[in-house]
C-alpha cells in the first residue's frame, strides 16, 4: 500500500494526482483480493476529496443481493465477533438480582440487548428498565423508531419472563439533561455507548469540548458500570497523511478478516454498508462533516480518567475467545483492564469497563 500513502503525502503537498489516480484505477482488473478492494475504495475517496465530490460510499462499487442496514448488521453482528466482542465485555459484567437500568447512548436497533437478555434469562433480576437514547429517524414521527425497538424487545422479554420496561429518549447524548432521566433509588445503574461515544465532537473540531462535557455529566450519574466499546485507531488527527496511514492498516485489517469469515456476497454486503462509508467519511471528509473519529483505547483511558472514572476488572479474555469461538487470526489481550479484540496482530476494537467508585 505504499502508493496509497505516496499519493495521500502529493494530496497533503496539494499536487495534481488525478491523472494519477484514474490509471491507478483503470489497472485494477477486479476486486477479488482484500488489498485491491481496498485500494479501490482509497483511491475513489481521494478522488472524492480532491474534487470535492459528495459521493456516497455505498456506490463505490456495486453489491448484489439484500443491502439494507439492517440485514447487513445482522450478518456482521452473527459472522463475525467485531459487534459481538462488545456486546459480550459489557453484558456479562451487566449481572444483579435487583433492578437494573441501563441507559444506552445510540441504542440503535437494540441488538445487544437481545443477547443481554438471553444471557440472564435463567436467573434475572426482580426488574429490567432500558432507556433507550438515539436520534430520529423521522421528522414527523420522531419517536417512531423507538418506539417500535420498545414493542419488540418488551415482547421478547415476556416470553423469557423478565420483567422490562423500556423508556425512549429522542435526543443526542450531548445535549441532553440526564437529571431529567427517571431514575429509581434501589436501582443499579449501568450506562453503556457502543461504537457511539467517537461521533461527538471535541476541542478539536469545536470551541466546546461536548465529549468532556458528557464524560462529565455521565460522571456526576454515578453509574454502577459505565461500559465502553470503541474502534481502536486513531482517525481523529487532523493531519491527513498519519490518518491515512492509521486507516490503511485498521481498514486492511478488517477487510482481511471479513474475506476470510464471510462468503462473497456476505463480504460485499458489509464492507458497502459499513466500511466503505467510514473510509469514506475519514479520507475525503474534514471538519464538523468528519464524524467517524475513532481513538485508541490509550486516548479513551486518559479522557476518562480525567473525567473521575476508574478501570473496573474486565471478564476472563480466555472465557471471552470461547465465547465468541475465535478462530487463530483473532486475538483477545488485556492491556491494563481494557480489553482489545485482534486480527493478525492489529488491534480492531476497543472495550473497557467503568466505575466511579474507588
Amino acid at each position: 500500500m505504499e502508493n496509497i500513502r505516496s499519493i495521500a503525502d502529493k494530496i497533503d503537498k496539494n499536487e495534481n494526482v488525478i491523472p494519477l489516480i484514474d490509471n491507478m484505477l483503470d489497472h485494477i482488473l477486479n476486486l477479488d483480493l482484500p488489498k485491491d478492494r481496498l485500494q479501490y475504495v482509497f483511491l475513489k475517496c481521494f478522488r472524492a476529496r480532491i474534487n470535492k465530490e459528495n459521493i456516497h460510499a455505498s456506490n463505490l462499487y456495486s453489491v448484489s443481493g439484500p443491502n439494507d442496514m439492517l440485514s447487513a448488521f445482522k450478518v456482521l453482528t452473527e459472522k463475525t465477533p467485531l459487534i459481538r466482542f462488545g456486546y459480550e465485555c459489557a453484558n456479562r459484567i451487566i449481572k444483579d438480582t435487583g433492578y437494573i437500568h441501563i441507559i444506552d447512548i445510540g441504542i440503535g436497533n437494540a441488538t445487544q440487548w437481545y443477547y443481554y437478555m438471553d444471557l440472564i434469562k435463567s436467573d434475572p433480576p426482580k426488574h429490567l428498565r432500558l432507556t433507550g437514547i438515539d436520534l430520529s429517524y423521522s421528522i414527523d414521527e420522531p419517536y417512531k423508531h423507538l418506539n417500535a425497538i420498545g414493542k419488540s424487545l418488551s415482547k421478547y422479554a415476556r416470553n423469557l419472563n423478565i420483567p422490562f420496561t423500556f423508556y425512549p429518549i429522542v435526543s443526542n447524548a450531548e445535549t441532553l439533561d440526564f437529571n431529567t432521566v427517571e431514575r429509581d433509588p434501589n436501582e443499579t445503574l449501568v450506562i453503556n455507548a457502543t461504537l457511539a461515544l467517537h461521533h461527538i465532537p471535541s476541542n478539536i473540531i469545536t470551541d466546546e469540548d461536548n465529549l468532556e462535557m458528557l464524560l462529565t455529566k455521565l460522571y456526576n450519574m454515578k453509574p454502577h458500570f459505565l461500559t465502553i466499546t470503541e474502534p481502536d485507531s486513531n482517525h481523529n488527527s487532523s493531519s491527513f497523511v498519519p490518518r491515512v496511514d492509521n486507516a490503511l492498516k485498521h481498514y486492511g485489517a478488517i477487510f482481511n478478516a471479513l474475506h476470510m469469515l464471510l462468503d462473497n456476497d456476505d463480504r460485499a454486503i458489509i464492507e458497502s454498508m459499513f466500511f466503505n462509508k467510514e473510509i469514506y467519511n475519514v479520507v475525503a471528509m474534514e471538519g464538523i462533516d468528519r464524524i467517524e473519529r475513532h481513538e485508541h483505547h490509550d486516548i479513551w483511558r486518559q479522557r476518562l480518567t480525567n473525567a473521575g472514572f476508574n478501570l473496573y476488572p474486565p471478564i476472563d479474555r480466555n472465557m471471552l475467545s470461547d465465547v465468541l469461538n475465535l478462530n487463530d487470526k483473532f486475538e483477545i489481550t488485556n492491556d491494563n483492564d481494557i480489553l482489545t479484540l485482534n486480527f493478525d496482530g492489529t488491534s480492531l476494537v476497543s472495550s473497557s469497563v467503568w466505575t466511579t467508585s474507588k
